[in-house]
């Protein structure tokens, strides 16, 4: 019986994720063969953002948040703003790393000369330690779950802490031990970092060219690309990684000062490719940064030149056809039947999926890749979701975003769908701002704080501490006298008096060694028998004038006559012969 050959079907299967997370980041989808402008406009020069800029970061609305590290600010540059609008400037040293959140609040490095991580809520004149550091932040990063990441290249690490807890703001190591190294759980000068949906960490370890990624509760990292790596794509000091929203890899290749973008066909070079460092739009020179906004422009922190470039995508519709031609010729007899296939492939990257099939000897299939979702079946009770509808949906039970003891109940009327009722000290969208007179660590070294009114407190410190915070010493010496020239020094709880030698002993220097008495005594004697001879001589002479000028009594009178007729005479003896010659003269 003659074989017929039936049609071909493919089926399509949808995943749609309800409830799709926040992020503040641009995440663009990019075609296999997506193509940027080779030249790049400059967006900001090196007049405003000075020398040698760091951070930079790109929220959905498209308005760029810069770092100047010479300049000590953080500028805001709203999307086609041709000057920045405001800037962050008090206090800051130095900033490096950036990071803003969908509630538009700020978070900038300030660790180089003050160990630590602030934060500038939205709309707000103040920022606020939100972490304790001991170095640069060289970049920063907060993940879904609201946890803070913080890479110090210079140590060789990277610290994270949970913004949830706002008691605490020292950080915990999440990657690497502070040690230089190329193990798999060390790191060698690391700088970009970013953390995905499934809390992979991804770093850009450039004292070891390589990407690392550190998945979710490892200790140990693996490498993506770059040195140790199956991929054979040498990196040369990478300084910052992203990710697009297919989790392809965007890195910045400092040292071949070139941007570097993957995809389905691997590793390719996007912008700066001659890897020469110049100042022309189509070189780069040491870029650090790099960020996309919105419509996928890729952004990059030109260091070397101090300016920020702007490479816009030219084509993101560029499709790599993958067709399949298939040739089918049948041979029929009663004894044999023979069939011959023969298969030609190119590429091809469409998001939908066509098939045309002809009956005959030759085949003509057009097949194109797309991704693949899966649809859950709708829940009977809204207020459950999940595939076996056993999880709840309301976003307070879900989320539990309300911080510090505050209260959540469900309120359709706004975007997230609830609200935060805050205890008293506490605002924000989420109860995260403490505007508490009283924190729990307002006063130092164990002292108890006290509210004295709505705008002042007290703080009531231990013994042997002082001052405003509890934060100084008490100082014991000042009141103390010390004798005999000794030293004051105060003590923790107490005081001493430091005797200068050891002939001075008691608390306060005051007694005196037995040697030292008694050479006291004899410099006192010798001393008054001194006085006592002066003043002897002084009225035997004062005797003698008054009895020569107011008596007219001379006691010496003849003593000083015969001294006088003694030195006549000896005069005259020792006056030596005079022999006289006579000269006549005409």
């Amino acid at each position: 019986m003659l074989s017929i050959v039936n049609s071909i079907c493919w089926f399509n299967i949808l995943i749609v994720i309800s409830g799709s997370l926040s992020i503040s980041y641009n995440q663009p989808r990019f075609s296999s063969c997506a193509i940027w402008d080779i030249n790049a406009t400059t967006v900001i020069g090196s007049s405003p953002l000075g020398s040698s800029p760091y951070g930079l970061f790109i929220n959905n609305n498209n308005t760029l948040y810069v770092t100047s590290r010479k300049k000590n600010n953080t500028q805001i540059w709203p999307e086609g703003a041709g000057s920045s609008t405001s800037t962050f400037s008090i206090d800051l040293a130095a900033p490096a790393g950036i990071f803003v959140t969908d509630a538009k609040d700020v978070y900038i490095d300030n660790g180089l000369y003050k160990n630590e991580v602030i934060m500038w809520p939205f709309n707000q004149t103040n920022s606020i330690v939100v972490m304790n550091v001991s170095g640069r932040c060289h970049s920063l990063f907060i993940n879904i779950n609201n946890t803070l990441y913080c890479s110090m290249g210079d140590l060789h690490q990277i610290v994270s802490k949970s913004l949830n807890d706002t008691a605490n703001t020292l950080p915990t190591i999440t990657a690497g031990n502070g040690s230089n190294g190329s193990m798999a759980n060390l790191l060698s000068t690391p700088y970009g970092i970013f953390v995905d949906t499934n809390f992979d960490l991804y770093i850009a370890d450039s004292g070891n060219h390589r990407i690392q990624v550190f998945h979710f509760g490892q200790s140990n990292g693996t490498t993506v690309v770059g040195d140790g790596s199956p991929i054979n794509f040498a990196l040369n000091s990478p300084s910052d990684v992203i990710l697009d929203a297919d989790g392809y890899l965007f890195i910045v290749d400092q040292g071949k000062n070139r941007i570097i973008g993957s995809g389905p066909y691997g590793y390719r070079c996007i912008a700066g490719c001659s890897e020469l460092k110049n100042t022309t739009a189509d070189t780069l020179n040491t870029p650090f940064g790099i960020a996309f906004d919105s419509y996928g422009n890729l952004f990059v922190v030109d260091t070397g030149n101090s300016r920020i470039q702007k490479f816009v995508l030219r084509n993101n519709s560029v499709a790599c056809i993958e067709s399949t031609t298939e040739t089918t010729s049948m041979l029929l007899s009663t004894n044999l039947e023979e069939d011959t296939t023969i298969l030609t492939t190119t590429l091809e990257y469409i998001a939908t999926v066509e098939v045309s099939i002809e009956v005959s000897t030759t085949v003509a299939a057009f097949i194109r890749k797309s991704n693949y979702y899966f649809v859950p079946e709708n829940c009977i009770n809204s207020n459950y979701i999940g595939v076996s509808c056993n999880q709840t949906s309301n976003p307070c039970d879900m989320l539990r975003p309300c911080q510090n003891s505050g209260t959540c109940y469900s309120n359709i009327s706004t975007f997230d769908r609830y609200s935060c009722l805050c205890a008293d000290g506490f605002s924000g969208s989420n109860c995260q701002y403490d505007y508490r007179l009283c924190k729990p660590n307002k006063c130092w070294n164990n002292g108890s704080c006290m509210i004295l009114s709505n705008t002042s407190f007290l703080c009531v410190c231990s013994s042997i501490w002082q001052g405003i915070y509890c934060q100084t010493t008490m100082n014991y010496c000042g009141n103390i006298t010390c004798l005999n020239n000794a030293v004051c020094r105060s003590l923790l709880s107490d005081y001493k008096c430091e005797c200068l030698t050891s002939s001075f002993s008691g608390r306060f220097c005051e007694h005196k060694a037995n040697s030292l008495i008694v050479k006291e005594i004899i410099s006192k004697t010798l001393s008054y028998i001194a006085i006592l001879a002066i003043v002897i001589v002084m009225f035997f002479v004062i005797v003698l004038d008054v009895l020569k000028y107011i008596f007219h009594i001379d006691p010496v009178y003849e003593e000083r006559s015969r001294l006088a007729r003694r030195k006549q005479f000896i005069r005259i003896q020792t006056k030596p012969p005079t022999l006289i010659r006579p000269f006549f003269i005409d």
